[in-house]
């Protein structure tokens, strides 16, 4: 549209895009150009705060976060400098618990924390760990989308 145009490769590896245009009514070649195709990368899980801020636990903010923002969080999937541009949709994520010698599991079939969830979160003490793992995630708008399972690894309970 207007000046815009979208490629959607069905080739992999390398395409020529191919421009002609309608000149005294005859069509004409203006230019040709081959471009590299490469699939598009993995994203990156992250908790998605109340106030809109990204968290996990790599950045650097990592310590500073308060129970009330963890209830309110959502997980999302996107691309973690941003220099990329995709919609992701999470699908499904597990928050584990250690409990005993193993661990309990505690699934949301979609980016919001499961009443389940919310509740546990709201009997674990301060300091108590928790895994938020096996995020599954769409990429939206695609025939072929890109899907996958990430980790956002292990929280200290705020």
């Amino acid at each position: 549209s207007g000046n815009q145009y979208i490629c959607k490769p069905t080739a992999k590896d390398k395409i020529t895009i191919l421009v002609s245009a309608e000149i005294d009514g005859k069509t004409r070649t203006i230019g040709q150009k081959e471009f590299r195709v490469r699939p598009v990368p993995s994203p990156s899980a992250f908790l998605k705060l109340p106030n809109g801020e990204r968290w996990s636990p790599t950045m650097e903010t990592g310590g500073r976060l308060k129970r009330q923002d963890l209830l309110g969080a959502t997980v999302i999937a996107e691309y973690e400098d941003g220099m990329l541009k995709a919609d992701f949709v999470v699908t499904k994520f597990t928050i584990k618990v250690p409990r005993g010698a193993g661990m309990e599991s505690y699934i949301s079939n979609s980016g919001k924390l499961s009443n389940e969830q919310v509740n546990l979160l709201k009997k674990l003490k301060t300091k108590q760990v928790f895994f938020v793992t096996d995020v599954q995630y769409e990429m939206k708008g695609s025939k072929n989308a890109k899907s996958g399972v990430l980790t956002i690894g292990e929280v200290a309970m705020p």
